[in-house]
Order: C-alpha cells, then structure tokens, then sequence
C-alpha cells in the first residue's frame, strides 16, 4: 500500500474506498446471527430486517475499526459495547452504479443554514430521506483521529432494500484484523490495510454533501 495515501494531505471531506469498475466496498458489523447467514448466502437474508430500520454502511476500514474496538463488538453507543466477543466486520461489495445512486440522493443529518434557510422543511426532507449522511473524524494508526472526516451512509426503506440486492460479495474479516492487530511494526500494518483511495464523484454530490470549499473551522462542531 502506498502509505502517501495514510500520510499524506487530505481535503477535510472526502470518500475514500476500495472500489473497481463496477464495485465499491463497505463495511458493516453485525452479531453471529446476522453475521453467519449472510456469509454462507452471500447477501442478507432473516433475521436481518430492512423494513422500518436505518443500517449504516462505512467505507472506511479504519473508521470500522475504531467503531466496532477492532472486530471485537459491533459498535459502541450510549448503552456501552454491542455484541462484544460476539461480532463479525463484514466487507460487503456493492454494486458501483447503485452506489453511486445512493450518494446523489443522499441527506446529511447535519442543519446547514448555508445551503437550506428554512429549518422546518429540512426536517421534514430529513424524516423523508431514503439516504442520510453523517461526516465523522477518520482515524489513523494507531486509532488517533484524524483532520479529515470519513463518511458513514444510513439507508432505509427503498434504499435498504436496493443495497441488500446490489450486494455481490461479502467476506469475513476477522483473519485480516488479526493479522493488523498483531502486525509487529507500523509499516507492516499499514502495508495490510485495504488500499482506499479518493473515490470520484460529480460536482453535484460534492455540493449536496458539502465537500467543496470547507475549512476546518467550519466542522469543528461535528
């Protein structure tokens, strides 16, 4: 992996993922009962729901891991650690175009006065959106964060249900946090980690998703 990549400068936001012509990864961890059937099926299949629910997916290896303590639960909340000693990350690749269909209808979960001036409708577009986003600090090795914001995708309803269907693969990844965990120097972990890299996007998801011209000081508070 080219470690200018982890290194190097980064705009404030941007998506970055494993990504080819025709797929992207993301990642999700779930508990053995989630977890389980979806491998052996090759997509999600009961008791996984998609009805009434919002599953968030990440592309981001390095931000999962500081979600979920490194594989060990599937995420850390207000209630304390989820599914801990009994969660599996799963990396899912998703349909490329559909992917693509996510980010133009998504909604960030963020009020920006800069962009919408009538806080009671954006609510409303909010309670109705199929696709929401939050931006959340990266984090580096060894789990410092980052400057930079990584971004994480809530899907619901029609949405949900397209991704479960665009799904194409989905892997175990307990062997490869293993093998970072337990990597004896920064440089070999490094050279383990998926190899992300700045995925492109039109103008018009960059302005949507507030990606252009951004300071800073202008996301401190998120």
């Amino acid at each position: 992996m080219n470690h200018d990549i982890i290194r190097g400068p980064r705009p404030i936001r941007e998506i970055r993922a494993v990504f080819t012509e025709s797929t992207v990864r993301v990642y999700q961890a779930f508990g053995h009962q989630i977890a389980i059937p979806a491998l052996e099926n090759q997509t999600f299949v009961s008791p996984f729901r998609v009805d009434g629910i919002t599953s968030w997916i990440k592309p981001s290896f390095l931000w999962t891991m500081a979600r979920t303590g490194w594989g060990q639960h599937t995420r850390t909340g207000a209630q304390g650690r989820e599914h801990e000693g009994y969660a599996k990350v799963l990396g899912i690749d998703m349909d490329r175009t559909f992917f693509d269909g996510l980010l133009n209808l998504a909604q960030l979960t963020h009020f920006e006065e800069q962009h919408v001036q009538d806080k009671r409708a954006w609510t409303n577009m909010l309670r109705q959106a199929q696709v929401l986003v939050q931006w959340d600090p990266e984090r580096c090795l060894p789990g410092n964060r980052c400057r930079h914001k990584a971004i994480q995708m809530g899907l619901r309803s029609q949405a949900l249900k397209g991704y479960v269907r665009s799904i194409k693969l989905i892997e175990d990844q307990t062997s490869l946090i293993a093998k970072i965990r337990h990597a004896q120097s920064r440089e070999e972990q490094e050279s383990l980690l998926p190899p992300e890299m700045p995925y492109p996007v039109t103008k018009d998801i960059q302005h949507r998703l507030q990606m252009l011209s951004l300071s800073e000081s202008q996301v401190s508070a998120y």
